[in-house]
């Protein structure tokens, strides 16, 4: 066998092990085989030939393939926009076949379609590379794992039912509506969603399998390419730091003790679509802006994938796109005091990018509800050290300049939240060293490249915003969630130029051995904190000791490992660079092993198939009586139809001032509905806090629309079913007894066209 077919080993076993993991998780190879066409064809094969076209090729394939594959993200966001308004959905293959076909037939373009002298990856980089997707890869398993598709009883983070809705919605023609509130224009961060309306109605394969299999697979190789691809750019060509760049950006967690979870996950997330999808825009957004302040970028072409990136940036999540502005702002700047001139490159970007910010807030939250508030340490609230202690007995809703509790509280009060605070530094150690370091760093050149300057301001925006924001979900946590990566990719340079400046500049076998051992101490000790310490809990009779107690024995361990590490650096590891690189390792090597110890429970935890099999099945699943009717639905209604129901609420049952997010009969059912659940509506997170509520138990925000929906089911008069098929288009009554009492009356108006144990649905005239 030559070494070329040997070079494609590593991304084969990665092909395989996705492959695998999907199969094992009850995915039809049918289905894997059709999605797998549309990535190829319809976004990787034209987004490459066209970012090629525009920046020219990157020197390698997987940096082609990873740029590539986000430019198509783009191109497919195109034709779904001209199928949407059209109408006419197989534009989603034409699109990109006359792409094809343009590079093909054009003499000047067809240069682009086979690309000499392409620097094969080096053997090792390769195969971490490879090791870093088989960790993701092995992320999403345990999440395919235990969220089975439908076809049974199971449960359902509300969340997704709410995006499978939206992925529903956005197959649709526009205008778009929120289809559990049917008539309501929709305004959502939604280009995710986007994506897989596209990519399902393209392949021909239900919304629920995209959304909760395939999607993220293809999306997660996409995103650690490009991270690679900074972190090479970031060290001028490194394929070691490209590599470490993926793993401390993506496959890391924090080793979060006493509650502090919140903000210290990877930033891959299957509960929130939108955080994971955009990513890979963020990574290809970021190197542009790098590129452009550098002047090592194609100036045509780069302003506009820049400006098509941005866009894209601010309509998959809202979130994204602020940290990017305050990074190009804090690159424009280096930038000027560098050259000691005015940054034009630096001005427009920052002008581009400020617009694109704007543009994308009226378009995807037109205005919106505004959920965000100041509040110094918000992070706390969602802390249960805190609320074991300062923010004991505290109930409050609503924002303030500062948590529940600490206001109030006394000096052992704020000593004890600046504790928390320094924690939550020491486990994000791996994301912030390189923010800490980069103003000290006199004598590295990376203090001079703009491009640092620009992961910096998007880290430390991201984990600012964080800190000094409020929302009644959490959600000022995504401004650091999505930012960490960089932080990552920041301390990552810094490691490579300090190793490089020692004179270190290939890792030798020695080196390797090294960092090996360095990896697998950093595992060990966060095995030995999270399994050994983590199940100590706070409250009790002296709560402020016992968590004492629980933080205080991870610093103990922390700060002895540290002393070894300078012991033995000092009494003979004293290669010059090699002690930053074995304490990053550390670090890496700690990261890995908790993102693993908070996986290990999905991955040993019974299934849900083998839960549903003992038959004690908890009231909040769905039953497979209600799963089957949402299937039927789907099956025998109009793509248009409008449906009613009297389900609401997260358990099932209708109560005052429920949780409004039960989604699953527009999510499953994939049709608009008059009323189903608003908790997620404008109007509902606009009223958080009235009357001492949270958004979601709000009441109804249209309440004549929802009393008649409620008289139709509890009465069954015919002056009420004429009045909701006039009034809302209605065309099928979903009725669910576990939900609500429905009146026998209901069947002499309206014709039951199927009937499952508690569930009945009702054609109307």
């Amino acid at each position: 066998m030559t070494r070329t077919p040997l070079r494609f080993v590593p991304a084969l076993v990665v092909l395989v092990a996705l492959v695998a993991a999907l199969l094992l998780t009850g995915t039809s190879g049918w289905s894997i085989a059709r999605y797998a066409a549309v990535w190829v064809v319809g976004i990787a094969l034209p987004g490459t030939l066209l970012f090629r076209a525009l920046c020219g090729p990157r020197g390698n394939l997987p940096e082609d393939l990873g740029y590539g594959a986000a430019t198509g993200l783009l191109l497919q966001l195109a034709a779904w926009l001209v199928a949407a308004a059209t109408g006419w959905r197989p534009v989603l293959w034409v699109v990109p076949a006359l792409t094809v076909a343009a590079f093909a037939a054009v003499p000047s373009l067809r240069r682009h379609v086979r690309v000499r002298g392409l620097t094969p990856v080096p053997t090792g980089p390769a195969w971490a590379l490879a090791g870093v997707m088989l960790v993701a890869l092995g992320w999403a398993y345990a999440q395919w794992r235990s969220t089975p598709l439908p076809g049974g009883p199971g449960l359902y983070y509300q969340d997704l039912l709410y995006h499978l809705g939206l992925v529903r919605e956005l197959a649709r023609p526009l205008p778009f509506q929120v289809p559990q509130h049917a008539g309501d224009a929709l305004h959502y961060h939604y280009l995710s969603d986007a994506h897989m309306a596209a990519s399902g109605t393209a392949a021909g394969v239900p919304a629920a399998d995209v959304l909760l299999r395939l999607w993220i697979g293809p999306v997660l190789l996409v995103t650690v390419l490009l991270f690679a691809a900074l972190g090479r750019q970031l060290t001028r060509g490194s394929w070691w730091a490209g590599a470490a760049t993926a793993a401390a950006g993506l496959v890391t967690a924090a080793f979060a003790i006493g509650g502090s979870g919140l903000l210290a996950v990877s930033p891959l997330t299957f509960l929130s679509p939108s955080m994971t999808y955009v990513l890979p825009l963020m990574a290809a957004l970021v190197s542009l802006v790098v590129g452009l302040l550098r002047g090592d970028a194609r100036p045509a072409g780069a302003w506009v994938l820049t400006a098509a990136f941005a866009f894209a940036c601010t309509g998959s999540k809202a979130s994204a796109l602020p940290t990017v502005l305050v990074g190009a702002v804090f690159g424009a700047v280096a930038l000027g005091v560098v050259g000691r001139r005015i940054p034009w490159r630096g001005v427009t970007l920052v002008v581009l990018l400020g617009v694109v910010v704007a543009v994308g807030a009226w378009i995807f939250t037109g205005g919106g509800a505004g959920a965000l508030s100041p509040e110094a340490f918000s992070v706390v609230r969602w802390m249960s050290a805190y609320r074991d202690t300062v923010g004991r007995g505290e109930n409050r809703v609503v924002g303030g300049l500062l948590p529940p509790g600490l206001a109030e509280a006394g000096v052992t009060g704020w000593l004890f939240v600046l504790a928390l605070c320094g924690w939550w530094l020491l486990e994000q150690g791996l994301r912030l060293f390189g923010v800490v370091w980069l103003p000290f760093a006199r004598n590295s050149p990376v203090r001079r490249d703009p491009g640092a300057w620009v992961l910096w301001g998007v880290a430390l925006s991201g984990a600012g915003a964080a800190w000094m924001l409020w929302n009644p979900s959490a959600s000022q946590g995504y401004f650091w969630i999505g930012a960490l990566p960089f932080g990552a990719a920041l301390g990552v340079a810094l490691v490579a130029d300090h190793v490089e400046r020692g004179a270190v500049r290939v890792p030798a076998r020695s080196t390797i051995r090294w960092m090996g051992a360095a990896l697998a101490v950093g595992g060990a000790v966060t095995g030995l904190i999270r399994w050994g310490f983590d199940g100590l809990n706070g409250g009790g009779e002296h709560p402020y000791q016992r968590w004492a107690l629980v933080l205080g024995l991870p610093w103990a361990v922390v700060l002895a490992l540290a002393v070894v590490g300078m012991i033995v650096w000092r009494l003979g590891f004293r290669w010059a660079g090699r002690g930053a690189a074995v304490a990053f390792a550390v670090a890496l090597g700690a990261g890995v092993a908790s993102l693993g110890i908070t996986v290990q429970p999905q991955l040993t935890q019974p299934t849900q198939a083998s839960v549903i099999r003992t038959g004690r099945i908890p009231d909040n699943w769905l039953t497979a009586a209600e799963v089957r009717a949402a299937a039927w639905l789907d099956a025998h209604a109009g793509r248009d139809d409008v449906i009613a129901t009297n389900v609401h609420c997260r358990p099932v049952p209708t109560v005052e001032h429920c949780e409004a997010s039960g989604f699953w009969v527009t999510g499953l059912g994939g049709r608009r509905a008059v009323v189903e659940s608003w908790a997620y509506t404008t109007r509902a997170v606009a009223a958080h806090g009235v009357d001492g509520y949270q958004y979601s138990r709000q009441p109804a925000p249209d309440p004549e629309r929802y009393a008649l929906n409620e008289r139709v089911f509890a009465t069954g008069t015919a002056t009420d079913v004429a009045e909701l098929r006039q009034r809302y288009g209605v065309r099928w009554l979903f009725a669910d007894t576990r939900a609500a009492p429905v009146s026998p009356a209901l069947a002499t108006v309206a014709t039951v066209r199927y009937t499952d144990d508690t569930v009945t649905i009702y054609e109307l005239p």
